[in-house]
């Protein structure tokens, strides 16, 4: 019998802009893929459901997420449904009033012999640290999101 080798990935990242600010940012999908370069596209399915076409380490992927929590400017986590087998949780801390750590973990198996060679080299890890590099980046050098103004 074949045993499943089940792969982890955390990436930290800290902003320099407020929590809710940092949020806003991740759960716009529409500019997702100019903020991690490694999503090419995120469609909003239902309430819960999104699909999402990757390119990871020069292989594209797709594959549907179910959001299993949401606690808005805190995290945002979920399961695949079909395609690529994995979960994952996006936190979001704030650190003072305009600084916030953004933590992604990710699990998922590996199919391909490529894959799970690079799952063994954290090569996951280092483009996830890449994407949050970049996500970093354009959230701090775009003009700042005002709060939504309440009803």
């Amino acid at each position: 019998m074949r045993s499943i080798m089940i792969s982890t990935m955390d990436a930290v990242v800290d902003i320099d802009r407020p929590v809710d600010e940092v949020y806003r940012r991740w759960t716009d999908f529409d500019d997702l893929p100019d903020l991690l370069p490694s999503v090419e596209r995120v469609e909003r399915v239902d309430d819960d459901v999104t699909h999402w076409d990757a390119r990871v380490g020069g292989l594209r992927r797709s594959f549907y997420a179910t959001t299993v929590e949401e606690i808005p400017n805190q995290q945002i986590s979920w399961t695949s449904d079909a395609g690529r087998q994995h979960n994952g949780i996006v936190m979001f801390t704030r650190l003072t009033s305009d600084r916030t750590r953004l933590e992604l973990r990710l699990a998922w198996v590996p199919e391909s012999f490529l894959e799970r060679t690079g799952a063994r080299l954290g090569i996951a890890r280092q483009i996830a640290e890449r994407d949050l590099a970049r996500f970093t980046q354009r959230v701090e050098d775009a003009p700042a999101i005002e709060p939504p103004v309440p009803w």
